[in-house]
């Protein structure tokens, strides 16, 4: 009866419940004692003080996991809710309705920490019922922000390789390409980074001007790339760039090879090629040019063969 609940200071303005694992072990403690009562020959005499106890207990405990489910649920979605502006206009029904349950477990914790006294905290008369709506309001909200993370991957299917986390992380930043970097090379493999520049029209505004690989390798985009509306837009803008730009890359070593195939092998034409495009694109072209050069050769042995056949004819 004397056992006080452990609350901390969250985030400044909140309050957590921490150190559960000893309030459980007390309690399974006494309800194991509890039981141990009921079962002896003098359980008659004290039946009304164990019977009340049980039941007491029997209640903290279904209290106290209801609280400990909505704090969980709680904490996750705070940083949710409240640290972006842009996912509350995304979701605005799911903001108004968390926005309630916010206001009912701050009111739930100030409460509970002025007590503190375990027992009168989880048998506040009608806490339970108030916890459980807490609890399906939240699973609600949940579900409607997994229906929307699943519409965002949908659109841009790159987002499957994201944790539910660190696709909020950058839903909550669409509008600053500076944070949605780090997660780049999880997006793109090879890509350590995209190349930003202020745009010049607007210097509230970024273009994408080329991309970086993991071992520092910068290639530029054949036009700058305004970042601008959804995050899952501009990404996707952002992945034709890179498409276009490589493709485009892909015909200029080709042909540059191509037009000096009889001195490829000269030191100082093949240093001018390799020095003039990106590594990936010298090892493809340099196999296309190495099967062109392949099947000309086969084709030219194949010719004097049926010459020589013909002389003997």
């Amino acid at each position: 009866g004397e056992t006080e609940l452990e609350i901390i200071v969250y985030k400044a303005d909140y309050f957590k419940i921490i150190g559960v694992e000893n309030l459980n072990e007390t309690l399974e403690n006494h309800q194991l004692q509890l039981s141990t009562m009921k079962n002896s020959p003098y359980y008659a005499t004290f039946a009304t003080s164990i019977n009340f106890w049980m039941k007491t207990l029997n209640d903290i405990v279904e209290c106290m996991d209801a609280s400990l489910l909505v704090q969980q649920q709680w904490m996750y979605l705070e940083s949710i809710f409240k640290g972006s502006d842009h996912i509350r206009k995304q979701l605005p029904e799911e903001t108004k309705l968390f926005e309630g349950v916010h206001r009912g477990w701050l009111d739930v914790m100030g409460t509970a920490n002025q007590i503190k006294n375990v027992q009168k905290v989880f048998t506040q008369p009608g806490l339970v019922k108030r916890l459980a709506a807490f609890n399906a309001d939240l699973e609600k909200i949940q579900k409607n922000l997994a229906q929307f993370l699943a519409g965002k991957r949908k659109a841009f299917p790159r987002f499957y390789f994201l944790s539910d986390q660190d696709l909020l992380e950058i839903l909550a930043n669409a509008k600053d390409p500076l944070a949605v970097q780090p997660h780049i090379n999880k997006l793109f493999v090879g890509i350590q980074k995209m190349v930003l520049k202020e745009n010049k029209f607007n210097a509230k505004k970024w273009d994408a001007v080329g991309m970086t690989s993991k071992d520092k390798e910068e290639v530029a985009f054949n036009s700058p790339y305004l970042i601008d509306g959804e995050v899952e837009n501009w990404l996707k803008g952002i992945e034709a760039c890179q498409c276009d730009t490589l493709r485009r890359q892909t015909k200029l070593a080709m042909h540059k090879l191509h037009k000096n195939k009889k001195n490829a092998h000269n030191p100082s034409v093949l240093n001018s090629w390799i020095d003039g495009f990106p590594g990936q694109m010298l090892i493809t072209t340099g196999q296309i040019h190495w099967s062109i050069r392949c099947e000309e050769s086969l084709g030219a042995v194949k010719v004097r063969k049926e010459m020589r056949n013909l002389k003997k004819d």
